[in-house]
């Protein structure tokens, strides 16, 4: 009988855990939402910099271009971050599906496009495949 106590208590406990885990990855990825947006939001220049390069990279200089390039990467890297987490069941469809909804609006920007054609290989494979299934084979 005490077996039978002791892996429920494990049981229990490993459950905690577990909710644990996916209530932090949840908080991870909208806290990374967050600071995407915030950044473009408090800052005119960055904000600036953003919409120019979304509509037509070309209108950047070099230094805007790094800037909007790595502005990019860090969201896209986020976005890798938040995949890899729900293909391991730490976040769940409520949580991906708005992140996912803003990665493909972005992605119908033709600088976004641009930048994802030009520097996809530099993420992960099951992240490429998601985006290829969602948006189609005309952004590789």
């Amino acid at each position: 009988m005490q077996k039978s106590s002791l892996g429920q208590k494990s049981n229990s406990g490993v459950q905690q855990n577990t909710n644990a885990l996916r209530a932090s990855s949840y908080q991870d990825v909208a806290n990374g939402v967050t600071e995407f947006q915030m950044l473009v939001a408090q800052n005119k220049s960055l904000a600036r910099i953003y919409l120019k390069g979304a509509e037509d990279p070309g209108q950047l200089t070099p230094e805007e271009r790094t800037q909007f390039g790595m502005y990019l990467g860090m969201y896209f890297a986020r976005f890798d971050t938040a995949l890899e987490l729900y293909h391991r069941g730490m976040i769940d469809d409520k949580a991906m599906t708005p992140y996912t909804r803003f990665m493909l609006y972005m992605l119908k920007m033709p600088g976004v496009a641009d930048y994802w054609k030009q520097y996809q290989h530099f993420f992960s494979d099951d992240m490429r495949s998601y985006i290829r299934d969602k948006i189609g084979s005309d952004l590789e």
